[in-house]
């Protein structure tokens, strides 16, 4: 049995030290006391930590490396150290690491992101009739009265001022994931520490919560209440290409382009995952409401606090550098 001082590199010795076994037995290869102790099953665990879910990439959130019982890791370029941590480690379990092929669905490719690359640059016609196949796939989600949002600004010149936390003048606005200036849009969510995410904000910045509610239903287009029985085959399966669209920054052109259709066919904005729901430990969603809705009368403003944040806790995940 090998123990956590029989490795090199830093990260798998301190994935070891986690979930290794404790005792004052001498480790049979090193010859260390203090190490801990490495079954085959923990050192199971402790490669597919590191090699696999360290490896996950962060635009499309799938892994590099995936466990394999076949001779592959000499094709892959990993550190000296690395190399040489693997090799004891497969000697003791038996496992070994190859490049993972993902599905192209998982990379965000179905029948209808092939034909919107297409046709993105063509007539709008085309276009919108393709972005309402894509939106018949997903549910209507209705905010009912009352219902209670929060947005937060970051540095607000006047907090006093209620008209800090409304959708920004024209002149102010940059282009996000959903908005340009044609567009305006309120960003916000049911959730507040997804709002405090959302900002990436740093200790040093004065953080302003605005907590509104409706003032009447509104109708949301939610891009995340999939209807999973219309899927004919796999190319079919919308969710993937909308989760390649809003879970990176590669492409806020076509995210605009379905705002403007939402905003079209009468929605009163979008619901969608937030980018940070991986870390956050549960799926949780922003909304995007159009235009103006506090001076539009939409939303009434109930409370502005000044919010600090008292406290971050990180969980780290060790991988091989690529």
């Amino acid at each position: 049995m090998i123990c956590s001082d029989c490795l090199i590199n830093e990260g798998l010795k301190i994935e070891a030290e986690r979930i290794g076994i404790r005792n004052n037995n001498q480790c049979t290869n090193c010859n260390s006391f203090s190490g801990k102790k490495l079954n085959k099953e923990i050192i199971q665990k402790i490669v597919d930590r590191f090699f696999r879910q360290g490896s996950i990439d962060n635009d499309y959130h799938l892994p590099i490396y995936q466990l394999s019982f076949v001779e592959y890791e000499e094709m892959i370029p990993f550190t000296e150290e690395t190399r040489a941590d693997l090799k004891l480690l497969k000697a003791n379990s038996g496992i070994n690491i190859a490049y993972h092929s993902p599905r192209l669905t998982d990379l965000g490719y179905t029948d209808i992101s092939a034909e919107i690359e297409i046709i993105e640059h063509e007539a709008k016609e085309k276009l919108n009739v393709l972005i309402d196949r894509l939106f018949s796939k997903f549910k209507d989600k209705t905010l009912n009265t009352n219902t209670k949002l929060f947005r937060i600004r970051v540095n607000p010149n006047s907090p006093r001022t209620n008209a800090e936390f409304d959708t920004p003048p024209k002149e102010y606005i940059r282009e996000g994931r959903l908005n340009n200036k044609e567009t305006p849009i309120f960003y916000c969510s049911e959730d507040l520490n997804t709002c405090v995410h959302e900002v990436k904000s740093t200790v040093y910045d004065n953080l302003y919560l605005a907590t509104f509610k409706t003032k009447q239903p509104l109708k949301i287009l939610s891009l995340i209440d999939y209807n999973k029985e219309l899927d004919l085959h796999e190319m079919e399966n919308y969710i993937s290409y909308i989760s390649y669209l809003f879970r990176t920054d590669l492409d806020y052109n076509m995210c605009q382009k379905l705002a403007i259709r939402a905003k079209e066919r009468g929605y009163d904005g979008i619901e969608y995952y937030s980018f940070f729901s991986k870390v956050i430990g549960d799926r949780k969603s922003n909304i995007a409401l159009f235009g103006y809705p506090m001076k539009d009368g939409i939303l009434s403003l109930k409370s502005v606090n000044r919010l600090r944040i008292e406290k971050i806790d990180y969980k780290l995940n060790f991988g091989p550098v690529q």
